[in-house]
């Protein structure tokens, strides 16, 4: 169920604005490549901060966003190993998410889920897996400001959608390697390289967006990843992750949609993570995300926030 609050004032300003699923909780930071043995699992439940005053248009140009853009989001990833090297499975998406125009209106409900499935290729002399990740549309792609609700305040909530409404399928390749520097250079590295194919909109709950054609839903995804932990006693808790993300459409269609929202997404984004082992199985962390070449996503931080457990 969703609710708008506040009459709209700058209702044009709202279309641009949809796009703030982009940066979500990141899966464990060994997952993928690394597959999971029966029996071991991770899970991960984070929360997100988006504030932002302008955003990138279709253009790449950064826009001012009336008063201000806000999303909250309570995300979560779970992954399970089924067979040994061969199959893991994993489970992830949005649990909750309120998105803000300030001064204008909100919308809350349930995200997009997610399921996923990988399976090891290679285990020397590095990892390398392929993994397969279906989209589901169970976030509202069109959410309702309520029966007697004027038009303005109708057109903000649609434009602050909980979900993509399409059902999207991506086929991602992994590698990953582990090394230390030895006794003159006491940390443990990790290495993660991804390179995948996005298709979006294979069905909508909706109807497919004026102005999208079949060959501008296909994206190129990718990111790289480098991880390090000291291995002194106690200071091995620690972990540093550094990376970049990225997401190129094949086609440029110029539009931003109500529905197909990723459909004409592009961004480059590094991020930074840092994290606590404070138990056996438990970590506390903190990241920050953000897009420096883009168009159609908020120009702002991605802040996170997450507990995970690991057995």
């Amino acid at each position: 169920m969703t609710r708008v609050t506040h009459r709209a004032e700058r209702a044009g300003a709202a279309l641009a604005v949809l796009i703030t699923a982009l940066l979500a909780a990141s899966p464990s930071a060994r997952a993928q490549a690394w597959i999971r043995e029966p029996g071991h699992a991770y899970a991960k439940l984070g929360y997100r901060l988006i504030r932002a005053s302008s955003l990138y248009g279709p253009d790449g140009q950064r826009r001012p966003v009336g008063d201000g853009y806000r999303q909250h989001a309570l995300g979560f990833y779970t992954e399970v190993g089924v067979v040994p090297r061969w199959l893991a499975l994993s489970l992830d998406g949005d649990l909750f998410r309120r998105s803000v125009l300030v001064q204008q209106g909100a919308t809350a409900g349930l995200g997009d889920l997610r399921i996923g499935a990988y399976t090891g290729l290679l285990t020397a002399p590095f990892r390398l897996a392929l993994g397969v990740q279906v989209g589901l549309p169970t976030g509202d792609p069109s959410p309702s400001a309520g029966a007697g609700a004027s038009v303005e305040d109708q057109f903000v909530a649609r434009a602050l959608p909980t979900g993509d409404g399409e059902l999207d399928v991506a086929l991602r390749v992994y590698a990953g390697h582990s090394f230390h520097g030895g006794r003159r250079w006491p940390f443990a590295h990790y290495v993660i390289a991804e390179l995948g194919l996005w298709a979006r909109g294979l069905a909508y709950r909706q109807g497919r967006p004026e102005g999208l054609s079949a060959g501008e839903q296909m994206q190129l995804v990718y990111r790289a990843e480098l991880g390090t932990s000291p291995v002194r006693e106690r200071w091995d808790r620690l972990q540093l992750v550094l990376r970049l993300v990225g997401v190129t459409p094949f086609r440029n269609s110029g539009v931003s949609s109500t529905v197909g929202l990723g459909a004409s997404v592009r961004f480059v984004s590094p991020g930074v993570e840092l994290s606590v082992r404070v138990a056996s199985t438990f970590r506390l962390g903190f990241s920050a995300d953000g897009a420096i070449v883009a168009a159609n996503v908020p120009a702002g931080v991605n802040w996170q926030l997450y507990v995970s457990a690991e057995r």
